[in-house]
């Protein structure tokens, strides 16, 4: 994998789908570190540096252990995901479960993180996790996607070691950071917008942390870094 050795860190899109991503990084000027979204079966195209893989919620009667672990063996793939659980999604929540247990084995067994879509279901969430990762010190980092939930969710998750990349709908709302979420990683995501929408996420959350741009975007770096498991990044 390359990181950058030295100057100002990137812009890290910590979720993205094709729609809000869908041309290479070097077109669009900025240095954007993304990590798009994809299930097996799509087409992931050779511009694409990292992506995570991984069956959807409402994607649980689709699965295909064989489909998703050749994606898992490409280099580029960072994670599994995104995944999870949602009542609003048409599989049902039994099958549902299945699926996520599923999904959460093969991250451990090939030490991929994890990418997490969760509607209302997080202490289900940390339940399966309990389950299949046993010995703390073997789990693969969480990444909460699209995390808009309350304060006391928030830290539940903070306080399990996930890491939560922000909503940018519930971003935009904020007039004050939440302190017990500056004590923990999180990062910053354009899910389903246009990724030139991440500077400007950047410039209001950096401003809410009382931080210098360069300083948030080298501290929202090393988090992804712990994210993708980066034991040692490059000194920025």
């Amino acid at each position: 994998m390359s990181f950058p050795a030295e100057g100002e860190a990137p812009f890290v899109n910590a979720h993205t789908h094709l729609e809000g991503a869908a041309l290479p990084e070097s077109s669009s000027g900025m240095q954007i570190l993304s990590l798009p979204s994809f299930t097996p079966g799509e087409v992931i195209p050779e511009w694409i540096r990292y992506f995570s893989a991984g069956y959807h919620p409402a994607q649980a009667d689709s699965f295909s252990e064989e489909a998703l672990y050749a994606l898992l063996e490409d280099p580029r793939c960072l994670a599994v995901g995104e995944c999870g659980l949602d009542p609003f999604a048409p599989a049902a929540m039994e099958l549902q479960q299945e699926v996520l247990l599923r999904q959460m084995i093969l991250a451990q067994n090939t030490g991929k993180s994890m990418v997490i879509h969760c509607v209302r279901r997080f202490p289900e969430i940390l339940s399966l996790r309990k389950k299949v990762f046993r010995d703390p010190s073997g789990e693969v980092p969480f990444l909460i996607h699209g995390f808009r939930a309350k304060a006391s969710i928030g830290e539940m998750l903070v306080q399990a070691n996930c890491i939560l990349s922000l909503s940018p709908v519930w971003l935009r709302h904020q007039e004050v950071f939440p302190e017990w979420l500056k004590k923990g990683g999180f990062l910053l995501e354009t899910d389903m917008e246009d990724s030139g929408a991440l500077p400007e996420l950047y410039q209001q959350c950096a401003v809410l942390c009382n931080e210098t741009l360069p300083e948030f975007k080298k501290q929202l770096y090393l988090t992804f870094c712990r994210f993708a498991q980066i034991l040692n990044p490059s000194s920025l």
